[in-house]
C-alpha cells in the first residue's frame, strides 16, 4: 500500500511515521545524486554505497509496518499482492438506503443516547463479529453531529429548532442542513464554521460537504493527485495575505518540474487548468480580474495556508523561515552567497524580485539546474556572460531592472520560453507611453522554445528583425523602437507566428510612424494588441482579427475614426484610446461594442462631442474620460449605459464640471 496513503491515518504508530520520513528523504537523495552525477560534481561513489545500504535497511524494516513488496524475483515486475484496505472504512460512506438490518439497533440506541439519563453512562454495543457493530456505531455518530450542527445553526441566530429533529435519520438530518444553508448567508457561517465543528474532524468534513459543490465528500487531500498535490503545497512559500501573480506563480511550477506536457497544449496552458481547478475547489480564492475575465491575483486563505504549512513540513516539501531568519536576506550579500556556493548548484528557481541587488556575479553560471531568474524590480544593470552556461534555464524575468543589453551568450539556451524585459514610463503631460525595451543580438532566432519575449528594440539592424520570424512558439511578442523602413520586414516576420496571441510594438519616437499595412496573414489567435506611436491609418488587418479582446492605442494621431473600424470587433472587451486620434466626433453606433466591458479616452484634444447611440455598449462597466479640452459636453448617451458601475472624469472643464452636477446619479462611482 503506498506509504503517504497510509501516514495519512489517525492511528498510525511514531515508528511507523519516522520510517517514511526517512523513505522520503532517501528519494530525495536519490533525485540529489542524480542531478549532481549530470552535473559532474565530485565522485558520487560514496552517496551512492550510503544510498544502497539506507535503501537495505528501509526494505528489512518494512514488513513491520505491514509493507509486501509488489514485486517479487521472477516476477516480471507483475504485482503478486493486492493492496489491503480496512474494509470497516467503506461504512463512513454508505448512503441510508443501502444499509439494512440495523433499524432496530439503531431506534433502540439513538433512544437511550436522547432520551436517558444526563449522567455520564457507558453503552456496550457487543456481539459477534460481522452483526455491523461498527456499522451501527458511525451510523449514529454521524446522525449525532449533523443533529448537533442543525441545532447550533439555528440556536446560533436564535431561530426556534425544528421539531422532531431529535427523531430523524441521516438523511432527514442532511436534508434539512442543506436547506438552510441554501436560505443563509454562506460567508457569515463559513467565518465561524470550525468553532461550531467544536474541533471534531468528522463533522468539519460533514459541513464542507454540505458546502461543496463537488458531489463526492471525501476530504480534498484524498482526493488529490500527485500533480495537484505538489501545486497546492508550492504555495506554502508565499507569506501570509501575499496577493500572488497568477503568471509568475503558473512559471514557478513549470520551473521546478511539476507541471507535465500534454500534447497539443503548452506547458503553460496546462499550469493554468490546474490553477483553475484549485480556485474551483475552493482551496485558491481569486484576488483581482481584468475586464476581459483573465484572473491576475490569488491569495490563499489564512486556515488553508496553516494547513499546506502544516503539511508541507511534514513531506519535507519546503522549509518557510520565520521573521528572524528571513532577516538575514535583507544583507545583500547572502544572495551574491547562494550564487557563489556549490551546496546550491542543484538550485532551480532563484527569485530575487523587489531587493536592493544591483549586481550579479560571474558565479551565476554555476547553477546549471537553474530553469527560473527572476531579477525583477531590482537595480541590476547587467547579466554575466556566464549565465550562457545556464542551459536549463526557462524563465528570465528583468522586468523593471535598469538592464539595457543582453549577452549573446543568451542565444545558447535553448529552453528558454520567457524573456521578460520590459519597463514602462506613462508621461501624462505630453500623453506619452514610453515602453523600454532591451538590445538582443543576432542568433536570437535559435531559440525555438520561445513563448514570451517582451520587450525587443529594434533599432539595432534588420538581421534580429528578420530572425523573430524564426519564432514561430511565439505567444507574446513586445517590439520598441521600430523605425518606418523596418515595419515591412517585422510585418513579414508575424505573418509566421501563428500562435501569438499579444502583440505590442512601439515607435522609435513620438514623431516616428509605425508602418505596419504589410501583414497579409495575421495571427488568428491575436486577442491582445498595443500600438504605441503615430498611425497615418489603422492597419486594414486589425478588422480581421475575430479573438481580439483588447485593443490599446497610444499617441496614433489618426485623421480617421478608429472607433467606426474597432466598434465592429465581435470579441473586444476592452478598449484604450490615448491621444489616438484627432477628430472632432467619435461616434458609438447602435451595434457597436456589443462585448466592450472598459473603455478609457484620454488626452484625445481634438474631439468637440462624443455620440453614444441607444444600444451602443450594452455590457460597458468601466468609462474613464481624461483630458480632452475641446469637449463641449458629456455625452448624453451616458444614460443608455444602464451596466456602468464607474464612470471617471480626468481635468474636466469647470463648466463641465458644474453640469455634471445637475441630477448625477449616485448609482456609479463620479469623480
Amino acid at each position: 500500500m503506498d506509504a503517504d496513503a497510509k501516514g495519512e491515518k489517525a492511528d498510525v504508530s511514531q515508528g511507523l511515521k519516522t520510517w517514511i520520513q526517512d523513505l522520503r528523504e532517501t528519494a530525495y537523495s536519490i533525485e540529489d545524486v542524480i542531478d549532481e552525477y549530470l552535473l559532474h560534481l565530485g565522485n558520487s561513489t560514496s552517496k551512492i554505497s550510503d544510498i544502497q545500504k539506507k535503501v537495505v535497511k528501509l526494505k528489512e524494516t518494512s514488513s513491520t509496518y505491514g509493507f509486501i513488496s509488489s514485486v517479487q524475483p521472477g516476477s516480471g515486475g507483475r504485482s503478486t499482492s493486492a493492496p489491503w484496505h480496512d474494509p470497516r472504512v467503506t461504512s463512513l460512506f454508505i448512503d441510508d438506503a443501502e444499509i439494512v438490518g440495523i433499524g432496530i439497533s439503531k431506534r433502540k440506541l439513538t433512544s437511550r443516547l436522547v432520551e436517558g439519563t444526563s449522567k455520564r453512562t457507558v453503552i456496550s454495543v457487543v456481539g459477534m463479529g460481522g452483526l455491523g457493530k461498527t456499522l451501527l456505531q458511525e451510523v449514529i455518530q454521524m446522525e449525532e453531529l449533523l443533529r448537533n450542527m442543525s441545532k447550533k445553526f439555528y440556536q446560533s441566530r436564535k431561530e426556534a429548532v425544528p421539531e422532531g429533529i431529535n427523531t430523524m435519520d441521516q438523511s432527514s438530518l442532511m436534508t434539512l442542513t442543506r436547506q438552510y444553508l441554501q436560505d443563509k448567508k454562506l460567508e457569515e457561517l463559513s467565518l465561524d464554521i470550525v468553532k461550531r465543528c467544536g474541533g471534531l474532524p468528522l463533522a468539519i468534513v460533514a459541513v464542507g460537504g454540505l458546502l461543496s459543490r463537488k458531489e463526492k465528500l471525501i476530504p480534498e487531500w484524498k482526493k488529490f493527485n500527485d500533480t495537484i498535490g505538489f501545486l497546492f503545497l508550492y504555495l506554502a512559500i508565499f507569506p501570509e495575505d501575499y496577493t500572488i501573480r497568477c503568471r509568475p506563480l503558473t512559471r514557478l511550477w513549470i520551473a521546478e518540474g511539476f507541471v507535465k506536457a500534454k500534447r497539443g497544449v503548452t506547458l503553460e496552458e496546462v499550469a493554468e487548468e490546474f490553477l483553475t481547478e484549485l480556485i474551483h475547489r475552493s482551496l485558491v480564492q481569486v484576488s483581482n480580474v481584468s475586464a476581459d475575465g483573465r484572473i491576475k491575483y490569488c491569495h490563499v486563505h489564512d486556515l488553508m495556508r496553516e494547513i499546506i504549512l502544516t503539511k508541507a513540513e511534514e513531506l519535507s516539501f519546503c522549509c518557510v523561515m520565520g521573521e528572524e531568519t528571513s532577516s538575514l536576506m535583507e544583507d545583500l550579500g547572502a544572495y551574491q552567497f547562494i550564487i557563489a556556493q556549490i551546496i546550491f548548484n542543484l538550485l532551480k528557481v532563484l527569485d530575487i524580485d523587489d531587493s536592493g541587488l544591483d549586481s550579479v556575479t560571474e558565479n551565476l553560471g554555476n547553477l546549471l539546474h537553474l530553469r527560473y531568474l527572476s531579477l525583477r524590480n531590482t537595480k541590476v544593470r547587467m547579466l554575466p556572460r556566464s549565465i550562457g552556461k545556464l542551459q536549463n534555464l526557462q524563465t528570465l524575468d528583468l522586468r523593471f531592472t535598469l538592464v539595457e543589453d543582453l549577452p549573446v551568450e543568451i542565444n545558447r539556451l535553448k529552453k528558454l520560453r520567457n524573456i521578460l524585459v520590459h519597463n514602462y514610463d506613462l508621461d501624462r503631460d505630453l500623453g506619452w507611453l514610453s515602453v523600454k525595451g532591451v538590445q538582443v543580438k543576432e542568433g536570437i532566432g535559435c531559440l525555438e522554445e520561445l513563448q514570451k519575449l517582451s520587450c525587443v528594440e529594434a533599432n539595432h539592424g534588420v538581421g534580429v528583425i528578420k530572425e523573430l520570424g524564426k519564432l514561430r512558439q511565439l505567444r507574446k511578442l513586445g517590439i520598441t523602437k521600430l523605425t518606418r523602413e523596418n515595419g515591412e520586414h517585422l510585418c513579414a516576420s508575424i505573418t509566421n507566428m501563428n500562435r501569438l496571441e499579444s502583440l505590442l510594438i512601439s515607435s522609435l519616437s513620438e514623431n516616428e510612424v509605425l508602418d505596419l499595412q504589410y501583414i497579409s496573414h495575421p495571427p488568428s489567435c491575436l486577442s491582445c494588441l498595443q500600438l504605441v506611436g503615430p498611425l497615418e491609418k489603422l492597419p486594414d488587418w486589425v478588422s480581421e482579427l475575430q479573438n481580439l479582446s483588447r485593443v490599446s492605442l497610444c499617441g496614433s494621431n489618426l485623421m480617421n475614426d478608429p472607433v467606426q473600424v474597432l466598434q465592429a470587433l465581435p470579441s473586444l472587451q476592452i478598449l484604450q484610446l490615448m491621444r489616438a486620434s484627432a477628430v472632432e466626433e467619435l461616434c458609438f453606433d447602435a451595434t457597436g461594442f456589443q462585448k466592450l466591458k472598459r473603455l478609457d479616452l484620454l488626452d484625445l484634444m481634438g474631439v468637440k462631442r462624443a455620440k453614444i447611440e441607444n444600444g451602443a455598449l450594452p455590457l460597458l462597466e468601466e468609462l474613464s474620460v481624461g483630458t480632452c479640452p475641446q469637449l463641449e459636453e458629456l455625452p448624453p448617451g451616458i444614460r443608455h449605459l444602464t451596466r456602468l458601475t464607474t464612470l471617471e472624469f480626468l481635468n474636466l472643464q469647470e463648466e463641465l464640471k458644474l453640469s455634471m452636477g445637475i441630477g448625477v446619479s449616485s448609482s456609479p462611482q463620479w469623480q
